[in-house]
């Protein structure tokens, strides 16, 4: 899953709000409905402000898109996971497992123009990497 954040920064004219997010799905859901492996678009708006805060906050939603890509990134910066799409290589540097977990498999992960299945089990201090499977064209870099 790829979750891509859009993020409006400034102010609306006061009573032309209807207008500006009109404009946005008109003009700018369909673009971001157009982007390759789209499953959802979603736009969130700001429904109050703490006194004195430096910039809007978002209210508390579990729909929001930080709430929705906090887990992936977690794995994918754990694992070490680092995609080079246009050299069609996924490296892997450094990978650490949490304390308690001494293997996991990752199965299917679509990366750089393919798909590959992962494995990686604690060795004392360190943590290899196995290719259980890959398909189309990657190459899996272990650093």
């Amino acid at each position: 899953m790829l979750t891509r954040v859009a993020v409006f920064e400034g102010s609306i004219t006061e009573g032309s709000e209807y207008e500006f997010f009109a404009a946005v799905a008109a003009r700018l859901e369909p673009i971001w409905r157009s982007f390759s492996n789209v499953e959802d678009v979603r736009v969130l708006r700001t429904r109050n402000t703490d006194p004195g805060a430096i910039r809007p906050a978002p209210r508390a939603d579990p729909l929001q898109a930080w709430s929705a890509a906090a887990l992936p990134f977690m794995v994918t910066e754990l694992l070490g996971l680092h995609a080079d799409g246009f050299g069609h290589r996924l490296h892997v540097r450094r990978p650490m497992l949490p304390d308690g977990v001494n293997g996991l498999a990752l199965h299917d992960l679509r990366a750089a123009g393919g798909n590959v299945s992962l494995g990686f089990t604690r060795r004392g201090e360190a943590v290899e990497v196995d290719v259980l499977a890959s398909g189309g064209d990657v190459e899996v870099v272990v650093e």
